[in-house]
């Protein structure tokens, strides 16, 4: 089926049951300055069930294009352009965990309608500028903010998200981080009535060196943030505690969730496997294949157990002020852990005591007194045994 809109063109598929379908913005370039890097459209796509008021918004992870040159490779992708997304998709390789639609392995929102919005700005939907960059001749739109609105506005005019019950924010990796940045500003253009809390998956990256100690993440971040004019884009809060020169800091998590007022709920590896080959750099981190002294050096492995230390740390202190607050934090060598990613449906798969993450979440969010829903495991890795090796 296609629907036309007077005054908003969109483009709209026929979706059969569990699908989530595309529905492409094709007007956000002219009503919200709102495109991918490219100069494309930005969308969604969803899974709409329309006896449901609850919705769980998952923003699309993959990383980011912290410089021009980075920005001009990915605006020929997927992640840079909408030009060749798919008429439906199938999220990360299955919509499974919080997205899935099987009530026995997602029983507390697989009535729910699923939103999983299209990713295709490189900053964590951050970039706030109106006017094209000029990169090597192309073109280059660093527009996020302006996507995420246009995909807020439209759920809220034609997909019944004016009248949701319920409303929790989601997303892994990349889309991790934008959940804790977006978090408030998100609830602020949804109804007063709904019950909206936020829940970060692998968002946590962590300001902190590489193993030879130059700050590598840090100082992308930092020339994303000016590349891509984030400031304005980012918590209030977290910007008016610092001075100018600071307030780049309150586009890493760490620094920014202690001024969420938004209910949150924390999804950490303490040994995220993708922060320790990115961030650390640790050099014997491979799928697969277990951290031990065969793979890496004393050096490596002393490296290893001081991120996990610094990691949960540093989540323990961010959220300790906070109400309403929740986390699974498994001593795990893992990255995403409510969706289904590198072959794997994390949401039921392993567990902090008898708990999973699955359950967990749904304690969290529904106030039920069934379980700890703040759990933090600060054993060292092998401790879990339900872990997988490393994924």
């Amino acid at each position: 089926a296609v629907l036309l809109v007077v005054g908003y063109l969109l483009v709209c598929f026929h979706s059969t049951a569990g699908e989530m379908t595309l529905r492409l913005l094709k007007a956000a370039p002219i009503t919200h300055s709102a495109r991918c890097l490219d100069g494309s459209p930005p969308g969604y796509y969803i899974d709409r069930k329309v006896n449901s008021t609850g919705y769980v918004l998952h923003f699309e992870g993959g990383g980011w294009s912290w410089t021009e040159a980075q920005s001009l490779s990915r605006s020929t992708t997927a992640l840079g352009s909408s030009k060749n997304w798919s008429n439906v998709t199938s999220c990360y390789g299955q919509c499974d965990g919080i997205l899935s639609n099987d009530k026995k392995a997602n029983p507390d929102f697989a009535d729910w309608n699923h939103v999983f919005i299209g990713y295709c700005d490189g900053g964590s939907f951050t970039g706030t500028l109106t006017t094209p960059v000029n990169v090597s001749g192309t073109l280059l739109y660093f527009s996020g903010k302006n996507n995420m609105d246009a995909v807020l506005d439209d759920l809220l005019a034609f997909q019944g998200m004016n009248k949701a019950s319920d409303v929790l924010l989601t997303g892994g990796s990349a889309g991790g981080l934008s959940t804790y940045l977006h978090a408030d500003y998100v609830g602020s253009k949804l109804p007063d009535h709904a019950n909206y809390k936020a829940m970060g998956d692998a968002g946590f990256f962590l300001d902190h060196p590489n193993i030879d100690g130059v700050p590598v993440i840090r100082q992308d971040f930092q020339y994303m943030f000016n590349m891509m004019n984030s400031l304005p884009a980012l918590n209030s809060g977290c910007v008016a505690s610092y001075n100018e020169t600071e307030q780049w800091r309150c586009i890493f998590a760490q620094y920014t969730i202690p001024h969420i007022g938004t209910p949150i709920f924390v999804t950490e590896g303490r040994y995220d496997s993708w922060q320790l080959n990115n961030i650390l750099q640790l050099g014997c981190v491979h799928n697969g294949q277990p951290i031990d002294s065969t793979s890496c050096s004393a050096a490596q492995l002393a490296a290893f157990q001081a991120y996990g230390e610094s990691l949960t740390g540093n989540i323990s202190q961010a959220i300790k002020d906070l109400p309403g607050v929740g986390a699974f934090v498994s001593s795990c060598i893992v990255h995403c852990q409510t969706i289904f990613n590198e072959g794997q449906c994390r949401w039921d798969a392993w567990h902090i005591g008898r708990q999973s993450v699955q359950q967990t979440v749904g304690d969290w969010y529904f106030d039920r007194s069934t379980g700890n829903s703040t759990l933090v495991q600060e054993c060292r890795y092998p401790c879990n045994s339900d872990c997988p090796v490393v994924t």
